[in-house]
């Protein structure tokens, strides 16, 4: 090969490698670098749950990190403050630290009597209370599994850790192999469907217009207290407000 095409080999090399450079820098390193250095203004995550201020930072590519957590009046989980502030500037990944809600300090107990055991554990760990004791306590007039009774009652301020005691209907020995029927009347055809249908019962449901509250139990038959095995008839009116 010739000096002269030689030249021109080379020349030709060099201008490829120097054009694939400039669209190198250009495409790819520039942007990655720019990228690299641009600020994102923190976004107002106070308020939010914790798994909402994730998704949020996330999505500006930030990242949460809990700090803290402390008693307040705010509900549990909600976050309470953060740190940057919303709206300061900062390169992406920071930590966005945040202090959460443990809740009020002292929280009231609900409401629970006529409800399931099962269902009022559940409500009382929405409360924040999971130190529960269930008690039996014998009630002929009470459908079996049915809390009865809470120790403390409903309204009354406790911390969280304290216990809370549930007694819970169970029927007498005697009719151990069948129940005593539970006083229904007064009572929500809701509230009483699902025991009825543990104790193997089944329900003739007839309904009545009336101007009273609706889904209240009006009449029942067998009455209360007498003795009915898995298998029988229950036949409740049930109230449809007019």
């Amino acid at each position: 090969m010739r000096w002269w095409q030689k030249i021109l080999v080379y020349g030709g090399v060099f201008i490829v490698a120097f054009v694939v450079g400039v669209l190198f820098i250009n495409y790819i390193l520039m942007p990655w670098f720019v990228h690299l250095g641009r600020e994102i203004s923190v976004p107002k995550v106070v308020g939010m749950s914790k798994d909402e201020a994730y998704e949020l930072l996330r999505g500006k590519k930030l990242r949460l990190k809990v700090v803290e957590e402390r008693y307040s009046e705010k509900p549990y989980g909600e976050i309470l403050e953060q740190h940057p502030p919303a709206g300061f500037m900062v390169k992406a990944g920071r930590w966005v630290k945040v202090v959460m809600s443990k809740g009020a300090e002292e929280v009231e107990v609900p409401e629970l009597v006529g409800m399931e055991v099962s269902e009022a554990r559940r409500f009382l760990l929405r409360y924040g209370i999971g130190n529960v004791v269930v008690e039996e306590v014998v009630d002929e007039n009470a459908l079996p599994g049915v809390v009865v009774k809470t120790v403390p009652p409903a309204g009354v301020k406790i911390k969280f850790a304290d216990p809370v005691s549930l007694f819970v209907s169970v029927q007498p020995p005697d009719t151990i192999k069948g129940y005593r029927m539970p006083d229904l009347v007064g009572k929500k055809y809701r509230e009483v469907r699902t025991p009825l249908q543990k104790m193997g019962l089944a329900m003739e449901i007839e309904f009545k217009e009336s101007s009273g509250e609706d889904g209240l139990i009006l009449f029942q038959f067998p009455p209360a207290g007498v003795p009915v095995m898995p298998g029988d008839t229950v036949k409740i009116v049930v109230n449809i407000h007019r």
